[in-house]
This record gives structure tokens, C-alpha cells and sequence, in this order.
């Protein structure tokens, strides 16, 4: 009760898990008995709501917003459920969360007590219960992850929704073949098979079949869509299985095809092992590219891709009053010779202009990618601060232990046991550490904000229409990986894609 006359203002920290097969209205419920609970002790408060799995801080982004509010003593303490709404992580997650609160002084308030951090009973407490819930929390993914492998070796699907033309039937529990998609399965494979483009069999299945799963969008098929259908060895007869590993939601570990399992399904083949075969050879060749972009002898070469149909375009050279000019175009062909509808254009100093001013306006998309990558890896940083922290702690410990030994304040038999619990504790640490010091090595492989200005500054400085083909192309891929050009009437779009 003493704690609770020091409190005047809470978070009322909410999260409903995805994992836990938790009902929609488990928000309103407890958000009802913890709002209910500070107005009967007038605190004021402030709420902070989410849906997402317990096992990561990272991506829980009003979890990170409440630990730097705590950090920051805004609040005399959190208000949950239940301690493990805060977190089912591991060590890194409940280190960084008992800094926070440790630090600030911060209680943590549930319906049935108050928990101090500075505390030595709490303390002892809040490791004990934020374990067990990790513990339980395993255990549920080990029961999910046993039952999927048991549900694939039997044939049985468990991938989530199954590729054009299945689809899973509920009332059965078994994957079947949508009959008024069939046809257009076979005939998207033997159009592959008989020399006919991905961007043809695009065209051709938008005009006559709406977008798999039923999706509303005003977009057609996508030629990659196709290309993923055509290699799915779902359609002959497997069941694929582990094809990556998600240690968390933002951590997932795709896994070469050779280790995949594959096991035989109970639903309808629809290709043969000869067709898939030559299907993955023809695909694997599609992706070459022509050896003349490769030496960048061309203008745009390689980079230009057409809007409408997704194929990249090709340059064509002509001599114009004596100079040397060269103009894109896009060459596909669908059926009955019927060529894409794109326009081609003269590469002219208004469209270098044109390309110009489209990249260095950076995409807000990416410029939000990257910022988030900065956020996570500033996190990571933040946890790798910690650990450290925690390996001096036990290397002080340790030391005194030793201390403790040499003036005969402890036995020779306790001295061994307490010695061997540190330094396991030490030993789980600098594993910890080895992980988190790798994420951080691949979250730093992406450019920050920062280096993408100056990458932008460095393209303006060194941008000018009088460079040689080769070393405007080289200045470009410095920024850019795909433009995606459209020309409808005499206007002109590009969409950059950057690397």
C-alpha cells in the first residue's frame, strides 16, 4: 500500500498476442479492468495499445515507445494485466526492460501487486515469472511446430493459403484444385513450355482471370506472381517443409532448396516431374542477362524496365544529321504477334533530366526502410550496451566469490557451486552477445539516411550530360537498381527502384 500512495500517474501498456490464439475482444477486457483500476485510485494515465507476439521487443513498436518513456521518468510506474504483457523474450528483452524501469525507479503495477526492480524480493520475483512465461511461451511454439511437421509428413497442407489453382477447403482440412482455375493453370504451363514469355502469359491471363486469392486491386497479374506459380512444387504432389526458420518475427533464416523436406502431399498433381524440370531450366535462363549489358556498352543498359509489361527494355542506335543517337523501346511480343503497347522515346538530354531529378528526390518508401533499419539497429546496439553490462556484473561477483574463498568465508564445496552458476551465466551471455553482434552486422550491410545523402550528393557533383555511356551508367547503379519507364501521349513517368 505504501507504493501505491506514491503513484499519480501510470502507462497502461496493452498487447493482444498473435501466437496465443487470443479472442478480438481480449483488448477491450483488459483495457476496461486496467482503466477501471487507476480511476479508482485517481491516477492519471496515458495507454499504450498493440497487437504482436511477446517474443520480440524489436518490431513491438509502442513496447519500444513505452521503455523510452520509462527511461525517461515520465511515469511513477506501468500498469498490466499480467507482467508477462511486458514481455516472453529472452534475456536481451527482460535485461533491457529491467534497465529501463531499474534506472527510472519505474514500479511495475498488476491488478494483484506492485513490483520494484530495486527491490531484491521483486527482483527475484519478476526473473522468475518473465522466465516461466518464456518457458511456456517455447513450449506452445514447440507444440506448433510438432504438429506442423506431423500434419506435412502425413501429406496433410500446412503452409497457410496454396498456390493458383488450389485452394483449401475447411469443412475437409485437405487443399483441392479450384475447377474454373484448372484450365488456366495447364495452359499458363504448356504457354512456358512452348517458348511463350512470362510477360505474354501475363498479358493473356489478366484479360481473361481476376488475381489469385481474389485480391481487389485495380493492378493486373505480375509476371513474378507467374514465375512463382510455374516453379511451386506444390503442383507436383509435395508438401514443402522448412524452408526457413523464424527465431523471431524479424529474424528469418531462409534455408538453401536442398534442405527443404519434401514430402508427398494428399492433394491433386497437376505437372509432372519432366515439365517442372524444364520449367526451372527455362526460368534459370530467363534471369541471364545479355552480355552487352554486362560490358555496359549500351545507355541504361540493363536498368531501363517497361511499366506495362515488366520486361526490360532494349536500346536501338541511329544516326541523326550526322550524330549518334539512340532511342528505347520495348520488344515483347504477345500472342499473334500483338506487340506491348509501350511508346518508345529518344534518350535526349530532357530525359537524362528527367532521371536526374527522379533520383535525387529520395522514394519515402526506402527513406522509411532505412530509417527503421537504423531504429533496429540502434536497438541491437542498445542490447549488445547491456550484455556487456551483465558480464561485468558477473565478473565482479565472481571476483568477490574468490574473495570469499581466500579468507574461508564460504566452503570449498559451495565456492565450486557458486562458481560454476556464474560462469554458466557468463558463458549463456557471450553466446547472447555472439548473436546479437551478427544482427547488427547484417542490419549495418544497409546504408544509413545519412550515407544515402551523401550518395545522392556525390551523383549531383559528379552528374553532367556530357559523360561517356559507360560512366553515366556507373554514376546511375550507384544509386539506382531498376527504372521502370512508362510514356503515355508525350508524358513520361519514372519509378525508381534503389539499391
Amino acid at each position: 500500500m505504501d507504493d501505491e500512495k506514491s503513484i499519480k500517474h501510470v502507462a497502461i501498456y496493452l498487447r493482444k498476442s498473435r501466437d496465443d490464439g487470443e479472442t478480438d475482444d481480449v483488448l477491450v477486457k483488459h483495457r476496461d479492468t486496467l482503466v477501471n483500476y487507476a480511476k479508482e485510485r485517481n491516477w492519471t494515465y496515458n495507454i499504450y495499445e498493440e497487437v504482436a507476439s511477446g517474443e520480440s521487443i524489436l518490431k513491438r513498436q509502442e513496447m519500444r515507445r513505452l521503455l523510452n518513456d520509462v527511461a525517461d521518468s515520465q511515469y511513477d510506474g506501468v500498469l498490466v494485466i499480467d507482467v508477462d504483457r511486458l514481455s516472453r523474450g529472452g534475456n536481451a528483452d527482460v535485461g533491457l526492460i529491467e534497465e529501463s524501469f531499474r534506472e527510472s525507479n519505474s514500479l511495475i503495477i498488476t491488478p494483484g501487486r506492485i513490483y520494484d526492480w530495486n527491490d531484491e524480493a521483486d527482483e527475484m520475483m519478476l526473473n522468475f515469472l518473465l522466465l516461466g512465461s518464456r518457458m511456456e511461451y517455447r513450449q506452445i511454439v514447440k507444440r506448433l511446430k510438432r504438429g506442423k511437421l506431423a500434419g506435412a509428413e502425413k501429406g496433410m497442407w500446412v503452409n497457410g493459403k496454396p498456390p493458383f489453382p488450389y485452394y483449401y477447403d475447411r469443412l475437409t482440412k485437405t487443399v483441392k484444385v479450384d475447377e474454373n482455375k484448372r484450365y488456366f493453370y495447364r495452359v499458363m504451363v504448356e504457354k512456358f513450355l512452348s517458348g511463350v514469355t512470362l510477360a505474354e502469359i501475363t498479358r493473356w491471363i489478366s484479360a481473361n482471370m481476376p488475381t489469385p486469392y481474389g485480391i481487389k486491386t485495380d493492378r493486373n497479374w505480375s509476371f513474378m506472381t507467374i514465375e512463382r506459380i510455374l516453379a511451386s512444387e506444390v503442383h507436383l504432389g509435395y508438401i514443402v517443409y522448412g524452408k526457413s526458420n523464424c527465431k523471431d518475427r524479424n529474424n528469418r533464416k531462409h534455408f538453401p532448396r536442398e534442405e527443404w523436406k519434401r514430402y508427398n502431399g494428399t492433394h491433386e498433381v497437376l505437372k509432372n516431374q519432366e515439365e517442372h524440370d524444364a520449367i526451372v531450366e527455362k526460368l534459370a535462363k530467363n534471369k541471364l542477362k545479355h552480355p552487352k549489358n554486362k560490358a555496359g556498352m549500351l545507355p541504361l543498359s540493363g536498368l531501363l524496365y517497361c511499366q506495362q509489361c515488366g520486361r526490360r527494355m532494349s536500346m536501338a542506335a541511329f544516326v541523326e544529321n550526322g550524330i549518334q543517337k539512340y532511342k528505347t523501346r520495348c520488344e515483347n511480343r504477345f500472342e499473334k504477334s500483338i506487340k506491348c503497347g509501350q511508346r518508345s522515346t529518344i534518350l535526349g538530354n530532357e530525359f537524362y533530366d528527367a532521371i536526374y531529378e527522379t533520383i535525387i528526390r529520395l522514394d519515402p518508401k526506402y527513406l522509411l526502410e532505412l530509417q527503421e533499419n537504423s531504429s533496429d539497429l540502434e536497438y541491437y546496439k542498445s542490447v549488445l550496451g547491456t550484455k556487456h553490462k551483465e558480464v561485468r556484473k558477473h565478473q565482479q561477483a565472481l571476483n568477490k566469490l574468490y574473495e570469499l574463498y581466500e579468507e574461508n568465508e564460504i566452503t570449498k564445496t559451495a565456492f565450486h557451486e557458486r562458481k560454476a552458476v556464474r560462469e554458466n551465466q557468463m558463458a549463456a551471455i557471450d553466446h547472447e552477445i555472439s548473436d546479437i553482434e551478427e544482427k547488427i552486422a547484417q542490419k549495418s550491410d544497409l546504408p544509413t539516411v545519412e550515407v544515402i545523402q551523401e550518395r545522392i550528393n556525390y551523383f549531383r557533383e559528379n552528374w553532367g550530360l556530357d559523360l561517356e555511356i559507360k560512366e553515366r551508367n556507373r554514376l546511375i547503379e550507384t544509386m539506382v537498381e531498376k527504372i521502370m519507364y512508362n510514356r503515355v501521349g508525350n508524358t513520361i513517368s519514372l519509378q525508381i527502384k534503389y539499391n
